[in-house]
């Protein structure tokens, strides 16, 4: 009784604190866009506006949250700052990892997300989003039921992306495409791996865990949590590398950043777990591989759970 009191009041909150931060960000937007904002450049002004939204959303729905605690590491080897004119790539476990990847990039780094078209039609938070210039992919049911990308979109928001990129704003994709409940690494979609080939950008490589307690895949209730943000070094693409070859490198990447996550020491997905997986998706065989490194990953929990390959980033 106690446990379901605490998730219906992190629901509550989360979802409350979302609508003032969506209301607050789209009447500063506004406040300043009537102000000074139309005369400044676009893309500064995108950038502006970007600010703006993620700023409110990472304040109201993360710093002030009760329920969850969220803690963003880079590698020792690293200690770069992180590109604007890069695009990042992140697994994707829940419907909150954009409000919690906000911690990365705020208040430094200009990123602009890639979602689904649905999200922009939400009262005064899609309109924030179409004012600070996120992206929308349309999907569009195929004739055996199902769903892909609408024809004849891809190619102009590809073209848009390049224009962000050379003007200095980031860009944030799940790369999976989807939710993974499982917590498994699905196969990667290649159409932004060709966007970091053409106009000649590195990807850097985010890896979240814990996430998926804070708000089950399968549950509107969502959990106090702990979650964990690694920040992988930026992957360059190489000379007459392929996409598939930088696809690979990403991935592997990605698992190396979560698999040394502390807290995925603790906490890894079990074998059981990844063999379910595996039994469910996996042409390509991704799952297979996933299922050996949640093998490696549980018996190196047990072996060690120290945090040395991170420094924790308070601020970024």
């Amino acid at each position: 009784m106690a446990g379901r009191v605490v998730s219906v009041l992190a629901t509550t909150y989360f979802f409350m604190s979302a609508v003032t931060a969506f209301v607050l960000a789209f009447l500063l937007q506004i406040i300043c866009w009537i102000t000074f904002a139309w005369m400044m450049p676009k893309y500064k002004r995108l950038r502006l506006m970007g600010r703006i939204f993620r700023s409110a959303a990472l304040i109201f729905c993360v710093k002030l949250n009760p329920f969850w605690t969220v803690k963003v590491r880079r590698r020792h080897q690293w200690k770069g700052k992180l590109p604007q004119r890069a695009i990042y790539m992140s697994n994707h476990l829940t419907f909150a990892d954009a409000f919690m990847l906000c911690a990365v990039f705020m208040p430094r780094t200009a990123v602009n997300f890639i979602a689904k078209a649905g999200v922009f039609q939400i009262p005064i938070a899609g309109w924030s989003l179409k004012i600070q210039g996120d992206l929308p992919v349309y999907f569009k049911k195929k004739p055996d039921g199902k769903w892909g990308i609408k024809p004849g979109t891809v190619g102009p928001m590809m073209d848009t992306v390049g224009r962000y990129l050379q003007n200095n704003i980031g860009i944030c994709v799940f790369p999976e495409g989807t939710l993974s409940p499982t917590g498994v690494l699905k196969e990667f979609k290649p159409g932004f791996f060709d966007a970091a080939v053409k106009n000649k950008v590195p990807i850097v490589p985010l890896a979240m865990w814990g996430n998926h307690t804070a708000w089950p895949s399968d549950s509107w209730y969502m959990q106090p949590a702990t979650i964990e943000i690694g920040i992988g070094e930026p992957l360059y693409p190489g000379e007459n590398e392929t996409k598939e070859a930088l696809m690979a490198r990403v991935r592997g990447a990605i698992l190396d950043l979560r698999d040394n996550l502390p807290l995925y020491k603790r906490t890894p997905i079990t074998p059981e777990v990844a063999a379910k997986a595996s039994a469910m998706v996996a042409p390509s065989g991704e799952a297979d591989v996933e299922q050996g490194s949640a093998l490696d990953s549980a018996n190196a929990a047990k072996a060690d759970d120290s945090d040395d390959e991170f420094d924790q980033v308070p601020e970024l």
